[in-house]
C-alpha cells in the first residue's frame, strides 16, 4: 500500500502546480478568443453591415427609382451572417403589380459593378467569419472561437477535477 500511498502524495503535492498551469492555459485561450471576437466585431461591422447598407440604400434611392414606380424587397435572409449566405435575398417589383422587375442574377443589374462589388465583398467576409473548420480551411472565426470556447471548457473540467483531487487522495494516503 506504500506505494501507492507515496504515489498519490507526489499527485497532491502535483496538483496545485497542475491547477495553476491549467489555469495559464484557459487564460490564454481567453485571450485568443478575445482576439477573435475583435476580429469578428470588425469583419461584421466594417464589411457585412457596410456593405449590406450601403448596397440597401443604393438600391432604395438609385436603382429603383431609375424604373419608375417600383420599390426593393428585401427577404428574411439580407445580411443574415452564415455558412453558404449570400446578400442577394432582394428584388426591385413593380408597385402596381408586385412582380419582379429585377432579380439579382451573380452579374450586377445592367453590368453595375456596385452591386457586384458589395454583393461579393459581403460574401467574403461572411465566409471569413463562418467557414467551417472541416472544410479544408481553418480561417473561419466562428467555428474557431467556438472550438477553443469547447477547449477552454474541457481544460475548466480538469483543472476542477484536479484541484479537488488533493482533498480526496489526502485521505487515502
Amino acid at each position: 500500500m506504500t506505494q501507492y500511498s507515496d504515489r498519490l502524495k507526489t499527485m497532491v503535492q502535483d496538483a496545485p502546480q497542475q491547477v495553476e498551469n491549467i489555469e495559464s492555459s484557459i487564460a490564454q485561450v481567453q485571450d485568443q478568443i478575445d482576439n477573435l471576437q475583435e476580429e469578428d466585431d470588425a469583419i461584421k461591422n466594417a464589411v457585412l453591415d457596410t456593405a449590406a447598407s450601403e448596397l440597401a440604400d443604393y438600391l432604395t434611392n438609385v436603382k429603383a427609382p431609375s424604373l419608375g414606380n417600383t420599390y426593393v424587397s428585401f427577404g428574411g435572409s439580407y445580411n443574415v451572417i452564415g455558412y453558404g449566405n449570400q446578400l442577394t435575398d432582394w428584388s426591385i417589383k413593380d408597385a402596381t403589380s408586385n412582380n419582379n422587375v429585377y432579380v439579382y442574377g451573380g452579374v450586377g443589374w445592367d453590368g453595375d459593378l456596385n452591386i457586384v462589388q458589395w454583393v461579393q465583398d459581403w460574401a467574403f467576409g461572411n465566409d471569413y467569419l463562418t467557414r467551417p473548420l472541416t472544410s479544408g480551411a481553418t480561417y473561419g472565426i466562428r467555428p474557431y472561437k467556438s472550438n477553443l470556447n469547447s477547449a477552454k471548457a474541457l481544460l475548466q473540467q480538469n483543472s476542477n477535477k484536479v484541484s479537488n483531487s488533493i482533498d480526496t487522495f489526502n485521505r487515502y494516503i
